[in-house]
Parts: C-alpha cells; structure tokens; sequence
C-alpha cells in the first residue's frame, strides 16, 4: 500500500513526519520501492493554513533527508486556488533543485 504524508506533518509534526518517510525508504542494497511518500500539500503560504507552512530552509532539509523521489506536489488541487498554486509553483523553481528533482516533485513521482 502507498501512502502520502500530507503536509509532511506540518509546522508542528515535521520532525515525526520525516522520520516515517526516512524509516520506510528502501536501503540502497534493498530492491524494492518506497511505501510512504512526503506529500506537499497547502505548506507554501502564511496566509492560509499557517499550521502547515513550510519555510524554503525546511523544504531544502526534506529534500536533502529524503531526496526528491519521496515527494509528491499537487494532491491538494483543485482544492487550493489558482494564487496559492502559483505561489507553491513558484516557491519549488526558486529552490534551485536540480531539474530533475524538480520534475520528480512536479509529476514524475
């Protein structure tokens, strides 16, 4: 079964979320694939949701704890409206991740 992390536990779990995507990644020597992803869902603004924003900084330290691989963008649409989706846009292309995280987080997880 795969399951999605949304909010990657937010502004208060973030620390616990990333401990159980990290714990259930595979090892290198292992053959098989991930179960539970980071979904970023609604984290990229104050001005709504606070409870769930994610800092630019935060979101470089998931990348770098969990890699690209294991998050998935776009699962709160059409939910969020057209501006905070062009704010998350937005936020996720001034990370400067190389273009294949980036298309990773965008669809191709």
């Amino acid at each position: 079964m795969k399951f999605s992390l949304e909010h990657v536990g937010g502004y208060h779990f973030f620390h616990e979320a990333l401990a159980v995507i990290f714990n259930n990644m595979p090892t290198p020597w292992e053959q098989r694939e991930a179960n539970v992803y980071g979904g970023l869902t609604s984290i990229f603004t104050t001005h709504q949701l606070r409870f769930w924003y994610m800092s630019p900084e935060r979101l470089r330290e998931l990348i770098a704890q969990v890699s690209a691989d294991q998050l998935i963008f776009g699962l709160d649409f059409p939910y969020n409206l057209e501006k905070e989706t062009h704010i998350a846009l937005e936020t996720l292309r001034d990370l400067n991740l190389p273009p294949g995280d980036l298309d990773k987080i965008l669809g191709g997880t």
